[in-house]
């Protein structure tokens, strides 16, 4: 892939499907890759991703490399 795809909505459905089989007693990780961002990473978090992948949501001209982890980890924390 490269940097700065769009998201696609459909992937949470299959996230939600892996998360089924995970609880199965499979033991796998889930990581989503391609077009994570802090408006939508609570919703791939919450369909069951383990982990994510947000180079663009973090290197971008939008913001600072701190204000755009801030953003991020202030969205995740609001999860709890």
């Amino acid at each position: 892939g490269y940097g700065g795809q769009k998201f696609i909505s459909d992937s949470l459905t299959k996230i939600e499907d892996l998360k089924k089989l995970k609880a199965q007693n499979s033991e796998f990780k889930i990581q989503v890759d391609g077009g994570i961002k802090a408006e939508n990473i609570i919703q791939v978090l919450q369909a069951g991703a383990d982990s994510v992948v947000a180079g663009s949501a973090i290197f971008n001209s939008n913001a600072t490399v701190s204000k755009n982890m801030e953003t991020i980890i202030s969205n995740i924390k609001s999860m709890e």
